[in-house]
């Protein structure tokens, strides 16, 4: 856990390893990722091991994005069925 300086307040983050276990938890926290609000933790992000987040919400605006490489995105729109390029930026 460590604290960042924001610009009027101070945010705690609490950082996990998402494997099956904690995923399962995740789960069984809520329904959807809009719902991760108090009292569960602000904000899930999900990090790449270099610490880069490739899943970041704010869940008190119904807001979320994905960063991810080219190379992702393919598998992704195969697995979901969704037509991710046309929100591509480039």
């Amino acid at each position: 856990m460590g604290e960042v300086h924001g610009v009027k307040s101070y945010a705690r983050i609490y950082r996990y390893r998402l494997d099956a276990e904690s995923l399962e938890m995740l789960e069984r926290a809520t329904d959807h990722l809009f719902s991760w609000q108090p009292p569960l933790p602000l904000d899930l992000c999900l990090l790449r091991p270099d610490g880069e987040a490739w899943l970041t919400t704010i869940a008190s605006e119904d807001t979320a994005y994905l960063r991810l490489a080219p190379e992702e995105v393919a598998p992704l729109m195969d697995r979901t069925g969704m037509d991710l390029q046309r929100y591509l930026r480039h």
